[in-house]
């Protein structure tokens, strides 16, 4: 171990390095960034970069990204930047334990692909939130969730998410003991699952592909391996928890894995076999170590001490009752870190909501008193064409102030008009065109005739002048 600690203060020398070097790197981008999208790349490219050690930070970069992506939302209804900010918010927030935000988020992004009326959207956030209530053992109301997600799916016939919705159904029903039903969804969803990697092996897709299909595979076994067991069919329960093992082990997804033998040991110690229980105990505790999964560590801690209390051996027993306590205070202890965090992270997040809706209504002021002066210009530019009228000018000069006057007061009306069309039409360019078409429809003849009249009357003097010069001359 004296060996390796060279070598790992090293390695995380070198990861912190990088990160700051990557850090340094998007703020000096931002920094230059011109445009506003330009911005909102810069500062999602950094919220990744901070998540993985400090996201707090990271969270309350994105809610920037999110206040200038709302901005382009409702400037040319364009939702891809808010959307992306809204799902990473609830992801870190979700990770963080901050259900109730994750979800606040989740419904958000709900009202965002309804608004755009994209069914897989639509389903994907259902999902999310189905998923996040489910985290607060909230099953019911996950279970309603999930079921509108998978009649989206049904209707619009998106087949690649079928069998994770299979799944998470048969999941829930499991959790609310509704075996029957689970069993039946699950094994649905398992059929989908390996649809669609037998699909991706026989077209030669990269190992990497493979690799992701074969992961929900790997779930939706051991799903199917815990309904048996729980229903007391073991050789099926044995069956599926071995196919479970290969999949998971060839998607490398550590914590099914783990759950996988947890499962195997529970079923090795009711049908009495004790070597291989508590063989498959000892890999949980490996790869759980190794992988750092505390979860899984306080559940085989948990198994084991019962299990040895069942069998007598009770000094084993209370050896493993102190390492589950260890465990479950170690994870307690990152609660309520998790806790601490998620209060400084909702005052961070309260005071940059304040700057938001302040600088918000500072660029609303700006924007009136343009509006404003642009109103007192109009008026302005009218006395002054009508000043010039009595001055010796070129009545071409008189005619081209009458029209620009004109123009100006037109194109004020337009401006002030295209925020209320804009809403109307909910962004939707044909309606937004049809409304204008209208208004220019009832705007320019009445354009035409108080062009003709203001212009006759402007140069009315010029020509009055001129008609009398001539007949002098005569």
């Amino acid at each position: 171990m004296k060996k390796l600690l060279p070598f790992l203060f090293f390695l995380s020398t070198a990861i912190c390095f990088g990160q700051n070097k990557t850090i340094d790197s998007l703020s000096r981008v931002l920094k230059t960034a011109g445009s506003d999208s330009a911005k909102i790349r810069a500062w999602n490219q950094l919220s990744i970069a901070y998540e993985a050690f400090k996201p707090d930070s990271a969270i309350l970069i994105l809610q920037k990204s999110l206040y200038l992506s709302k901005k382009i939302s409702e400037e040319i209804g364009e939702y891809k930047f808010e959307k992306y900010a809204l799902f990473q918010m609830a992801y870190l927030f979700s990770s963080i334990s901050n259900y109730p935000k994750a979800l606040e988020n989740y419904i958000e992004l709900l009202k965002l692909a309804e608004k755009e009326e994209d069914p897989k959207d639509i389903a994907s956030a259902n999902f999310n939130i189905a998923a996040t209530l489910a985290k607060e053992k909230e099953y019911s109301k996950a279970l309603a969730y999930f079921k509108i997600a998978d009649s989206i799916i049904e209707k619009n016939n998106l087949t690649d998410l079928k069998y994770e919705s299979l799944g998470n159904i048969g999941d829930i029903y499991y959790k609310l003991n509704n075996l029957d039903s689970a069993l039946y969804l699950t094994m649905k969803g398992y059929e989908k699952a390996l649809e669609l990697y037998n699909k991706s092996d026989e077209k030669n897709t990269p190992d990497a592909s493979l690799q992701l299909n074969a992961q929900p595979i790997g779930v939706l076994l051991n799903n199917l391996g815990n309904i048996y067991s729980r229903q007391g069919n073991l050789p099926a329960a044995l069956k599926n928890y071995n196919e479970a093992l290969l999949y998971s082990e060839k998607a490398d997804d550590a914590d099914n894995i783990c759950e996988i033998n947890l499962g195997l040991a529970k079923l090795y110690e009711k049908s009495g076999d004790g070597v291989n229980a508590i063989l498959c105990a000892n890999k949980v505790i490996v790869l759980a170590e190794k992988n750092d999964i505390e979860s899984r560590k306080q559940e085989v801690f948990d198994f084991l001490k019962s299990y040895y209390k069942h069998v007598g051996k009770l000094d084993s027993a209370f050896t493993y009752q102190e390492k589950m306590i260890a465990v479950k205070d170690s994870i307690e202890g990152k609660d309520r870190i998790k806790q601490s965090l998620n209060i400084t992270i909702e005052e961070e997040l309260r005071q940059q909501e304040k700057r938001d809706i302040l600088k918000k209504e500072k660029e609303q002021i700006d924007k009136t008193l343009q509006l404003l002066g642009v109103g007192m210009l109009i008026p302005s530019f009218f006395l002054f064409t009508i000043f010039i009228r009595r001055r010796k000018i070129k009545p071409q000069i008189i005619k081209f102030c009458g029209v620009v006057s004109l123009l100006m007061l037109f194109e004020c009306l337009t401006l002030i008009l295209h925020p209320y069309v804009v809403e109307i039409s909910h962004h939707i360019v044909v309606v937004e065109l049809l409304i204008f078409v209208g208004i220019a429809a009832i705007v320019i003849p009445t354009h035409h005739k108080i062009e003709h009249w203001l212009l006759s009357k402007l140069t009315e003097h010029k020509n009055a002048a001129h008609r009398k010069g001539t007949n002098v001359q005569h």
